[in-house]
């Protein structure tokens, strides 16, 4: 397979209804901004549409925990770029890096642990082979 692009990026526009009535993006919508772009991300660098994945594998990948850090404010209309990369990942787990930047100047990281889940029992499971090669091929290790 060849080489395929690690830190992905992807532009959006802030939404009026997302911000606080200082005009500063809502901090709890940063998380929805970061989760957003990561799956149109995926979708459009790997093919992989996690919702498809989820009823064809009866897998699927949920938040274990966030950690986010709040640089500069980001107002209602601003341009942003959203980048996200894999940082590590084991056989049941991944940890992604996100950065939202604004003029080039980053306005706000998170890191978030996903946990690969079956969906019939809720416990974690194994990647497999397939998930685990791509992951060798994207992470930024």
């Amino acid at each position: 397979m060849t080489s395929i692009e690690k830190k992905l990026s992807s532009e959006a526009i802030v939404r009026f209804q997302h911000c606080d009535p200082l005009g500063h993006l809502n901090n709890s919508m940063y998380i929805d901004y970061f989760l957003n772009a990561r799956e149109d991300q995926l979708s459009a660098h790997y093919q992989l549409d996690i919702y498809q994945h989820s009823k064809t594998e009866g897998k699927a990948w949920v938040v274990a925990a966030h950690q986010i850090l709040y640089k500069r404010p980001v107002n209602a209309l601003d341009k942003i770029v959203i980048e996200s990369a894999l940082l590590a990942y084991d056989n049941k787990s991944l940890k992604v890096k996100f950065e939202m930047k604004k003029e080039e100047l980053v306005c706000c990281t998170m890191e978030t642990s996903f946990v690969y889940i079956d969906l019939k029992t809720g416990r974690p499971t194994d990647h497999g082979s397939g998930l685990l090669e791509l992951f060798e091929q994207v992470c930024l290790h």
